[in-house]
């Protein structure tokens, strides 16, 4: 193994978070332990690496180990999580996923205080959905980039019934525990707001269609309407 692959193999179990010990290393590659120091002294001074990492030793256990920098700060996630975990939008199971790459996300040095901050509140955790979340956001998203049309059944809670109900997604967006989706209905010629874990059987059609202007309806006024209509909202926005 010449110098170039032995540096790589070092680099990559330092990155998967194996602690390296300078005598195990020269015993496997048959190298002097000048040869393995100067190895580590390489990855430590490369720019990229160091723009994104730093290298530790510990002297007790003789052994160099890797951190990340984080790609973003541990009091920007904590944000992201202390609201997602407010919004009860997510299943337990898809919450906690996100919460770990969030978490990885973060300088290694801050995730345990992170995780200390968010136990609390995550702990008694209870979901307003029952179904997975993300599945449909995706499966959603796609149709709005597409513009594909699609014919679904959905579950009214207010009414208790289903119905099947052929149109066009616009738009997603969040409000009172459960994200919404805006759907252009085609014969109806109007644009409806329906909860997207209601949704049931969702078939998607192969053509795209281009929906009227004036049918497109804008998140931030929609947002703003609903606002106007529980006055407890407004008064709380306002107070700001």
């Amino acid at each position: 193994m010449n110098s170039s692959d032995r540096i790589i193999d070092i680099l990559m179990s330092m990155l998967l978070g194996e602690k390296i010990d300078v005598d195990d290393l020269t015993s496997l590659y048959g190298v002097s332990e000048r040869t393995i120091k100067r190895d580590l002294s390489t990855i430590r001074n490369n720019n990229i690496f160091s723009a994104n990492h730093n290298m530790d030793y510990n002297a007790a256990q003789k052994k160099y180990s890797v951190t990340d920098n984080g790609s973003i700060n541990s009091e920007e996630v904590l944000v992201i999580l202390k609201i997602l975990v407010s919004s009860q939008a997510l299943k337990g199971t898809e919450l906690r996923m996100i919460a770990d790459k969030l978490l990885e996300s973060v300088a290694t040095d801050e995730q345990s205080k992170l995780k200390i901050l968010l136990t609390s509140t995550s702990e008694n955790y209870s979901a307003a959905v029952d179904k997975n979340i993300l599945p449909l956001v995706k499966e959603f998203s796609e149709c709005i980039i597409h513009k594909r049309e699609i014919t679904f059944e959905y579950e009214d809670e207010m009414t208790a019934s289903s119905y099947k109900q052929s149109g066009v997604p616009l738009n997603i967006y969040f409000d009172e525990h459960h994200f919404q989706v805006l759907i252009y209905l085609l014969e109806a010629d109007m644009t409806v707001a329906y909860q997207l874990d209601d949704f049931k059987n969702i078939t998607e059609g192969k053509h795209s269609f281009n929906v009227p202007a004036n049918r497109k309806l804008d998140i931030g006024r929609v947002i703003n309407e609903m606002y106007k209509l529980y006055p407890d909202k407004e008064r709380a926005k306002s107070s700001e």
